[in-house]
């Protein structure tokens, strides 16, 4: 019963006292992104109430087409992104 106790007490001791060895750094897989970088690009209105012979249209880009009808251009002036709102614009408030 003695040599049992013992041997328990050593196993614990040599337990408490081995520690697993470190990785090298270069064991770890290199760092990857996990959603795409957000743009840099400030989406600044394509025209302000101070623009000259500015003729709004809803365009930005490739994307959009010319006004067919009738234009209130100085309201249209006021606020850019009615016509062309910011990319990053998903239409809810």
């Amino acid at each position: 019963m003695h040599s049992w106790s013992l041997l328990s007490s050593l196993a614990v001791v040599a337990s408490a006292v081995a520690q697993p060895q470190p990785s090298a750094p270069s064991a770890a897989p290199a760092a990857t992104p996990t959603v795409p970088y957000a743009s840099d690009d400030p989406n600044y209105g394509l025209w302000t109430a101070n623009s000259i012979d500015a003729n709004p249209q809803p365009v930005r880009g490739g994307l959009g087409a010319d006004l067919l009808g009738p234009q209130n251009i100085p309201l249209e002036l006021e606020n850019s992104n009615t016509l062309a709102p910011p990319t990053t614009d998903n239409g809810h408030v």
